[in-house]
Parts: structure tokens; sequence; C-alpha cells
């Protein structure tokens, strides 16, 4: 067998597992989110949209939660490389994430415009025109200087 031959014949044997690994990971965009339950899940479909999961796991870091708009962007894993095991790793929306910012700086926010940012120069929150409400606490104690532009209310 000579060297064409034999990569031929390589490539013929493992044409089948390169495609099952080529399609354990990939893109998705979500079509609707179920909160309800311990475990958030969604349906997505695939980039190209020749197929539609349903009922998929979709893993969040602890501490944040975040229910993504419809047509956000994912990523997708079929643990296993089982189509019975699929779960969504990351999801963004391009539209809504903020831009433009510096090297180590963070955030959250949402599609309204409602933003928490972590800046180089301190903490900025923008309310997007939205009340911004402290609740539940005995106390909120302010260690510095308070600058109030509006009235204050001793309701």
């Amino acid at each position: 067998m000579n060297r064409r031959e034999l990569t031929a014949f390589i490539n013929g044997m493992t044409a089948p597992v390169l495609r099952r690994v080529r399609g354990m990971i990939g893109r998705c965009i979500l079509d609707m989110v179920d909160d309800s339950g311990g475990r958030q899940m969604v349906q997505v479909h695939l980039y190209g949209g020749m197929e539609t999961l349903t009922g998929v796991e979709r893993f969040q870091a602890y501490g944040h939660n975040a229910v993504p708009p419809a047509g956000a962007e994912g990523i997708f894993a079929k643990l296993s490389g089982s189509p019975d095991h699929v779960v969504v790793l990351v999801m963004e929306s391009r539209d809504a994430r903020p831009k433009g910012w510096q090297p180590g700086e963070s955030g959250l926010y949402d599609n309204l415009g409602q933003l928490v940012h972590l800046t180089r120069a301190g903490i900025v929150i923008d309310g997007a025109g939205l009340p911004v409400t402290v609740q539940n606490t005995p106390s909120v104690t302010i260690d510095g200087d308070l600058h109030v532009t509006g009235t204050i209310d001793h309701g």
C-alpha cells in the first residue's frame, strides 16, 4: 500500500469518529427558557436550524442567575457524545452585552440597560431609568461622604 492509499484508508476509518467528535460541542440559539425548577431548562436550535433540542439543562455559575432572552447564543455539549444528554454551558446576547470595557472590568447587566459595572475608576450602577431598591436589611452603612443631587424623602 502506498502513502496515498494508506492516507485514504486512515481517513476512511477515522471519518465516523471525527464526525461524532465534531458534533459533541457546538453553537446554538435560544428559543425559550423554563426557570421554574431546580435547574433551568431551555429549548435551543442548533446553528443551521437543522435540529431543535428541548428539555436541555442550562448550567450557570454559582451565585449568579439569569434568564437570557430568546435569540441569545450559546455553546452546547453532548456529554459522552450522547444526543440524549445535552447541556448548554454558556449563553450571551450580542445586543444586550455592554461593549468597550477595559481589561479586568466586570459587571452585571440585562437587556433593559440596567447595569452594575465594576470599572477601573469605581463601581457604577445604572438603573436605566428604573428604581433601585435596597430591601430586607436592618441598616445601611455608608463609609464615606454621601452626595445627593435629588430630593431625600424621609418616608
